[in-house]
């Protein structure tokens, strides 16, 4: 360690001439990432929703579906639609009004089932096609150069066209709001004006290198993980480089510069190494995923923070040996501030003692009654003109959801389709076998509407629902459904948005317990290397866990949390705030073996400082995402991690240090120096 530090203090502008290159080279990489807006995409292949979504776009040719909200309209003008609609390239079948009924019948006449395409002067059409999610927009571009203002588009490709626009420019809007408020709060902290603006470039530079390999690698992601991404790798290593900076100004007080960060590289990499491994524990947990959503924040974070911490270390010595300079002004005296809280502690060790044991339990016990919400609309900004068009349209036509039944073509799905539409749940059934009158033969229907509906093997209908998605009378349907289909022969399957929605709910259970013991394991592990003290590494992780589930039941106070946001807690929380309890730990212990008379007081003044300033730079960098986005997915997610780096934060300053000095003989008398 003695031989890299001194490379880096004697290398020191190589360093930063190699990394102004690679930063250069990366900003051109990045400009080759792309994004996807199908939240399905966080699915593995072989879930069935996702398989029968393949065989009707790969086998059948049945493509996006474009719902025509025609509003005040005449049937004539609405007939005179349907036929040029009829003549658009890929568009397979239109079904509407005159679709069930002969559009000349009085409207007194109407059956019950005209409800779905009719309501007033309000018409309801939907389009059917074979193309693909590329190729959708060629379509909606030719049905809006001829339809009338008051026929409005619904459809997924232009809501996610819409989100796509909202989107632009956002991440790095984010990222750069969190930037300026991290960099106005250093420089309250630090005594020399440059100092926070050199910290704030050696961790950017990390950020940017690893968006310039995803360019590289041309990878493409669900677009707000880029904001997840790149706020969260920054938040995380903040850590890395205050451990560094304040090892380093103490080391100065004896030393020259050169001789002083040498010296704070080497002491200081036990407790930078732990707080970097134990967070690639907790990203590296989230690999292990079955939702690819979560394996990219995984992979993406996990090598985000490897840069970060090879960017502290190498990176930051240099530029501040380089340009830090000598002018200081005065700032907030932080080492008194906590010196008094230090000596607060030891008055009330008892009391604070049995608020930790408290605040562990009710922790604990808070967590497993969260309510987990696994909507799609809380990736969706509601100021979207689409989402609100959507939602006025299903209020009038009750057709809250459309789902899709693929059946087995030799089975009787005739009366499986009925036996469908029967539902009370269910809007309406479109498919031949059901929207024609009894006593006309399906035979009597163009075979280009036959064809439509059916292939060799399989045939399809589209179900139109009157449930939300995400509810308990959604998850009756589907019950109800898969109960009818799954009486036929063969392969037959029930298909659609929530439903793969709810696939993801089943899921994200699964991948929530699984990672979440995974990264419990691996910290442990890291942590048992480390301190090689049993009951030391399992009393740091127990608290910091205990901190994360109190921030995972305070989420869900007011209303339901994303899927997201326990399995993002689980892992990134807890990986990230661990570093708190590991630097708290090491600089007790350290007094310890240097035999100090106060340990505590020791601990808290030199841990306490990094640790505010890690917890605050945490909060301000992900305070922009959570407050500005009108995504409330996102605003969960990083709202849940801002509020866990102050909670992690609290708990190791004011209560942590308090089990220390009780257990002081138990678990630091038989410590080992590492």
């Amino acid at each position: 360690m003695q031989g890299f530090a001194h490379f880096v203090v004697k290398y020191r502008k190589f360093i930063i001439a190699l990394y102004l290159i690679l930063a250069v080279l990366s900003f051109f990489a990045m400009q080759s990432k792309t994004m996807n807006y199908d939240i399905t995409s966080a699915l593995p292949k072989n879930v069935p929703s996702i398989e029968a979504m393949r065989i009707l776009n790969d086998e059948m040719q049945v493509g996006e579906s474009i719902t025509i909200y025609w509003k005040n309209g005449s049937l004539s003008e609405v007939s005179a639609a349907v036929d040029r609609i009829k003549q658009i390239p890929k568009v397979i079948n239109v079904s509407w009004l005159g679709t069930t009924i002969d559009p000349a019948t009085p409207r007194e006449l109407y059956p019950e089932d005209a409800s779905t395409w009719v309501k007033g002067n309000d018409y309801n059409v939907v389009v059917q096609t074979t193309a693909t999610t590329g190729e959708i927009g060629n379509i909606t571009s030719q049905l809006k150069s001829f339809l009338p203002a008051n026929a409005k588009i619904i459809s997924t490709d232009t809501q996610m066209e819409e989100v796509k626009n909202y989107f632009a420019g956002k991440p790095m809007l984010y990222f750069g709001l969190g930037l300026l408020l991290v960099f106005l709060f250093l420089l309250f902290y630090f005594d020399k004006p440059l100092t926070p603006i050199l910290i704030v470039v050696s961790m950017a530079a990390g950020v940017l290198i690893n968006l310039g390999i995803s360019g590289i690698l041309k990878q493409s992601t669900f677009y707000l993980v880029d904001v997840i991404v790149e706020v969260l790798q920054l938040a995380v290593s903040y850590d890395y480089a205050l451990f560094l900076y304040h090892r380093y100004e103490e080391e100065r007080k004896t030393r020259n510069d050169d001789e002083a960060m040498e010296s704070a590289l080497i002491t200081t990499i036990k407790a930078i190494s732990l707080s970097a491994l134990t967070t690639i524990a907790g990203f590296f947990a989230l690999t292990f995923a079955t939702l690819t959503i979560s394996q990219d924040i995984g992979w993406l974070l996990l090598r985000g923070v490897a840069l970060s911490f090879l960017s502290s270390i190498t990176l930051l010595p240099a530029l501040l040996l380089s340009f830090e300079g000598k002018f200081v002004w005065k700032t907030l005296n932080l080492e008194n501030i906590f010196g008094n809280i230090a000596a607060t502690v030891e008055k009330v060790l008892v009391p604070l003692f049995i608020v930790l044991l408290v605040f562990v339990t009710v922790a604990f016990w808070g967590g497993t009654r969260t309510k987990i919400t696994y909507s799609n609309d809380v990736f969706i900004p509601s100021q979207l003109s689409s989402m609100k068009l959507q939602q006025e349209y299903q209020k009038e036509f009750q057709n809250y959801d459309t789902w899709m039944v693929l059946l087995d073509k030799n089975s009787n799905y005739t009366a499986a389709l009925k036996s469908i539409k029967n539902l009370p749940l269910v809007q309406s059934v479109l498919n031949p076998a059901t929207m024609l009158d009894q006593a006309i033969p399906q035979e009597m229907l163009p075979s280009s509407v036959l064809n439509s509906f059916s292939s060799d093997q399989y045939v399809y209908a589209i179900v139109n629902t009157k449930v939300k998605p995400d509810t308990p009378q959604a998850e009756e349907l589907r019950a109800q459904i898969e109960n009818i289909i799954n009486g036929l022969p063969g392969k037959n399957y029930v298909t659609g948005m929530s439903i793969a929605i709810d696939d993801i709910k089943q899921i994200s259970m699964q991948d929530n317990t699984k990672t979440g013991w995974i990264t419990l394991l691996l910290i442990f592990l890291i942590l048992l290397a480390g301190f090689r003290n049993v009951w030391l590494s399992l009393l740091l992780m127990g608290v910091i866990e205990a901190a994360v589930q109190f921030n995972l039941w305070s989420a869900g106070w007011f209303q339901a949390v994303t899927f997201m946001v326990p399995i993002t807690l689980s892992t990134v929380q807890l990986g990230s705030t661990i570093d708190y309890a590991v630097l708290s730990a090491t600089r007790f212990e350290e007094a310890v073996e240097q035999g100090e008379e106060n340990p505590l007081d020791v601990a808290i003044r030199g841990a306490a400082p990094s640790i505010f300033v890690s917890a605050s730079t945490f909060f301000l960098m992900s305070l922009p995402s959570a407050v500005l986005t009108d995504i409330s997915g996102l605003s969960q997610i990083m709202g849940g991690l801002a509020r866990g780096a102050i909670i992690s934060g609290l708990v190791v300053i004011f209560l942590l240090p308090t089990a220390f000095k009780i257990f002081q003989k138990f678990l630091f008398g038989r410590s080992v120096k590492a």
